[in-house]
């Protein structure tokens, strides 16, 4: 495939354009062939968009506070090509939407993550990688087979990563920008020029960390380490816990041995801790063929097991493992220690179904509060809001510590696919246990009529009580002191806005609203780099 940015040799195209035309007639034959003219993750404000732009001086309603300065980014699904067969929402190239904030203006810049995956479809002009939305019934099977021989025929390679960096944006030890994907190793991404992002390029690491690194790291703020695992379906130990240091080199890497092969897309991280969420979303083959569906079932009779890891613990350390009745969970908002217990808080969803098309009570995320007694190894969790939502967000400096507030993207009524999140709620997890259990829910910002949003990041005012140092006296009163920033789509004019809300008043009305070039589609994660992490970025 190197050829192909140089000089692709006619019986390259010829091979390439032979495959492709035998899997767009097992589309056909599947009865897919048009299947994305009706998905609803490529219709709406899902579908995607081709043009990428950079413009200056946006237009913005209200007032930015002017001690607001740095990028506000979020990364997504955009796929370059429409799909010859099955689509799922996590399929899409990464494409990152960016605001560059600074003196009071903003500029917008939109790019394709340039993973390897992306510029060999972009030659080939098809997507030749199979996706998740492939892997269904017996013609998953074949298509899984029809990899193979991609691969032998030298139509597509792996050697660089096969997938689509769509999901997370981070910055690590080192200050580089990550776009990360948990299929995948990371690309480093850099903004320069005051907002204009390129892709640096696919980040090796010198010791083996598998091939695999999770879409949500996090960095111990005592030590400015990078914490992260990676996980596999194919063979034990099905986890890898890694930790990098401030000279990006992998000091730790560890197996994590799991009951099972699952579905694991975020961990928790305390002060001395880091835990592992092993939920029941089972990768099962089987059922790929016996049930015609993804090859990932969730199965409650295995109920949810949770590892508990010490940081320091040697590389051959087993975990504390804990119990608990089955739920599926994708994100963690915060967790800690205190009183001989690990405490966590994070959505929990009663039932999942990977195919994202059910529309069902069960799989409303509802905010859970878990006790893990690391005395006597009993755990709890407990249902604290009836507000679902999921994304949850912490000052990012009291991450692993007790924080009080954490913000939800929060659903509208009803349950559908694809998610619409119409609005943020303030959770408040200073309730003392005992005094109020059932709604944690103190404050609410609603988008507007016919808007939808996405996950929100919470921004300290500079100078506020939640920078390091702060006492807990302090972060009790002073912790929301500080901004939520998030994309909202005006469904009803096909626009979208970037917003900033007082996260202290959590008022619907923004401090501003800043008018967007072009359709900013629903994505996943974002991230605000401030602009120490800005000039650190632009020298990694």
């Amino acid at each position: 495939v190197t050829a192909v940015a140089v000089c692709v040799p006619v019986f390259w195209i010829a091979r390439a354009r032979v495959l492709w035309a035998i899997e767009k007639s097992l589309s056909f034959l599947n009865g897919k062939s048009k299947s994305y003219k009706s998905n609803a993750y490529l219709l709406g404000n899902c579908a995607p968009v081709h043009t990428e732009i950079f413009q200056e001086a946006l237009e913005v309603e209200g007032t930015i506070p002017p001690e607001l300065s740095g990028v506000f980014a979020r990364v997504g699904p955009n796929p370059q090509h429409m799909p010859t067969g099955g689509y799922h929402w996590f399929d899409g190239d990464g494409m990152v939407h960016a605001c560059r904030i600074k003196n009071g203006t903003v500029s917008f810049c939109n790019r394709y993550v340039q993973t390897s995956r992306f510029k060999q479809e972009k030659a080939l002009g098809w997507p030749a990688f199979m996706k998740i939305g492939d892997m269904t019934g017996v013609s998953g099977l074949f298509l899984i087979l029809f990899k193979v021989l991609k691969k032998k025929l030298r139509v597509i390679s792996e050697a660089d990563g096969s997938q689509n960096a769509n999901t997370q944006l981070v910055c690590d030890s080192l200050g580089r920008l990550l776009a990360l994907n948990e299929g995948d190793l990371p690309y480093q991404l850099r903004f320069v020029c005051e907002g204009l992002l390129e892709t640096v390029g696919r980040i090796k690491f010198e010791r083996d960390v598998g091939a695999k690194f999770t879409a949500h790291p996090k960095t111990d703020s005592a030590t400015g380490h990078l914490h992260f695992f990676g996980y596999s379906v194919d063979k034990p130990p099905f986890c890898t816990y890694s930790v990098m240091d401030n000279n990006g080199e992998i000091i730790k890497t560890m197996p994590v041995n799991l009951p099972h092969p699952v579905m694991m897309h975020d961990f928790a991280m305390t002060e001395n801790h880091v835990i592992f969420i092993v939920c029941p979303l089972v990768f099962d083959p089987k059922v790929m063929i016996a049930e015609g569906t993804l090859p990932f079932k969730f199965m409650p009779e295995k109920g949810t097991q949770i590892a508990v890891l010490r940081k320091d613990a040697p590389e051959k350390a087993e975990p504390m493992w804990f119990s608990l009745p089955a739920f599926m969970l994708f994100h963690v908002a915060n967790s800690w220690e205190e009183g001989g217990c690990v405490h966590l808080y994070a959505p929990h969803l009663a039932s999942f179904n990977l195919s994202l098309d059910q529309n069902l009570e069960l799989e409303k995320p509802l905010m859970h509060h878990t006790v893990l007694n690391m005395k006597s190894g009993e755990a709890s969790t407990k249902c604290v809001t009836n507000t679902a939502g999921d994304f949850p967000q912490v000052s990012s400096g009291l991450m692993g510590k007790k924080c009080r507030y954490a913000y939800l993207a929060c659903m509208g009524k009803g349950h559908s696919y694809p998610p619409m999140f119409r609005g943020v709620a303030k959770m408040d997890m200073s309730v003392p246990e005992g005094e109020k259990t059932t709604e944690l829910n103190v404050g609410q910002i609603d988008f507007g009529s016919d808007k939808a949003g996405g996950e929100v990041i919470f921004v300290p005012r500079i100078g506020g009580a939640h920078q390091e140092g702060s006492n807990l006296g302090e972060l009790r009163t002073k912790e929301d002191d500080g901004f939520l920033l998030t994309f909202v789509h005006d469904e009803a004019n096909n626009k979208s806005e970037m917003n900033i809300y007082d996260a202290r008043t959590m008022s619907s009305t923004p401090l501003a609203s800043v008018k967007m070039p072009q359709r900013v589609p629903y994505g996943f994660h974002s991230a605000f780099i401030n602009e120490k992490q800005f000039k650190a970025q632009l020298k990694a």
